[in-house]
């Protein structure tokens, strides 16, 4: 996926969160976009069921459709599931602001960004490992230690925001679960090896069951 398609999904998912839970038409929605903009791309309606069944592919974010006025709006998510979709929330309202920044100097006089949620750099890349459900290999600083060391093969399975710092849930070769800070992470390679299957269904179970594999071990 790239920032474009990141900024068009961005800048609907915004729309219909103002619109809150009355939605909005999709005339509504599409009349004030001008031509040069890059959400002209929505004017076609296939186009735009396209990035609607994007939004919930990569972000877990549903659009529904209200009838019989025919009004767009978020659908609300269960509670179980909000903390697993939240940091996707922020992925792509934040992606749009990113691109924007990058591409306009000038404005960064004007806004003060610091560094959290850290490792947020690394997301978009883990992001398409975990979707394609393949391997990466990686450095990575353990705690306490002064260099990274190379770790060839990691099957990663979510990614957890918690208290504004990025993680990768994966395992290791010999299946040990690993909870590693992406600011402690540098160098991905997505590999062409698939990724086996993930030990339990759900990223809450899973941080359950590291922290209990770390009870054991000491």
């Amino acid at each position: 996926m790239d920032y474009k398609n990141l900024e068009v999904m961005s800048w609907l998912f915004g729309r219909l969160r103002l619109a809150g839970s009355d939605g909005i038409t999709y005339d509504e929605l599409v009349g004030p976009i001008s031509s040069d903009s890059p959400m002209a791309v929505l004017w076609n309606k296939r186009t735009f069921h396209n990035y609607q069944n994007e939004l919930k592919q990569w972000f877990g974010v549903e659009i529904e459709c209200k009838r019989p006025e025919y009004r767009y709006r978020l659908k609300e998510p269960e509670v179980d599931n909000m903390p697993w979709t939240m940091p996707y929330l922020w992925a792509v309202e934040s992606a749009s602001a990113i691109k924007y920044l990058r591409d306009e100097p000038d404005c960064q006089q004007y806004v003060y960004v610091d560094n959290s949620p850290s490792g947020g750099v690394l997301v978009k890349t883990l992001l398409e490992a975990i979707r394609q459900q393949k391997r990466i290999s990686v450095y990575y600083r353990p705690p306490n230690e002064n260099r990274a060391l190379p770790y060839p093969l990691i099957d990663p399975y979510w990614l957890w925001m918690k208290d504004y710092k990025w993680y990768l849930l994966g395992t290791l070769p010999g299946r040990q679960l690993i909870i590693y800070p992406l600011s402690n992470i540098s160098q991905v390679v997505v590999t062409d090896r698939p990724c086996r299957r993930a030990p339990v269904a759900t990223p809450k179970m899973f941080v359950e069951a590291y922290y209990k594999q770390e009870k054991e071990r000491f």
